[in-house]
C-alpha cells in the first residue's frame, strides 16, 4: 500500500505544480497585456486631446505634459512644413516607458499618422 500512496501524492504533486506554474504564467500575461493597453489608451487620449487643442487654439506651443491616473506624458512639437511632428514620452508609475510620435496636418486639422516605439 505504501508504494502506491507514494505514487499518487507525486502524481497529486505534479499536478498541482503544472497548475500553478501555468497560474503564474496567465497572471504574468494578463499584467503585461494590461501594460500595454494602458499605453495604447494614454497615447490615443493625449493624441486626440492635443488634435483638438490644435484645431481649436494657434498652434505656438513647443511641448506641454499631461498628468494621467497612472502616468505622465510629455510631448514635444516639432514643426516640419504643413505637418507637425509630436513625440510623446509616456512614464507609467510602474516604470515602463514608451515613446510615440503622431503627424498633425496643418491643411486638414487631423491627425494623420501615428508610429508607436517601446
Amino acid at each position: 500500500m505504501y508504494p502506491l500512496s507514494l505514487c499518487m501524492l507525486l502524481l497529486t504533486s505534479t499536478f498541482l505544480l503544472i497548475y500553478t506554474e501555468q497560474y503564474l504564467a496567465e497572471k504574468r500575461m494578463l499584467k503585461e497585456a494590461e501594460t500595454v493597453l494602458k499605453t495604447e489608451y494614454y497615447f490615443l487620449y493625449c493624441a486626440r486631446k492635443l488634435e483638438v487643442k490644435l484645431q481649436t487654439e494657434e498652434p505656438n506651443m513647443s511641448g506641454g505634459e499631461f498628468l494621467l491616473q497612472d502616468g505622465v506624458v510629455n510631448y514635444v512639437k516639432e514643426d516640419t512644413g504643413a505637418t507637425l511632428k509630436m513625440t510623446f514620452n509616456l512614464t507609467l508609475s510602474t516604470g515602463e516607458k514608451a515613446i510615440g510620435i503622431a503627424y498633425y496636418n496643418k491643411n486638414t486639422k487631423k491627425m494623420v499618422k501615428w508610429v508607436e516605439k517601446k
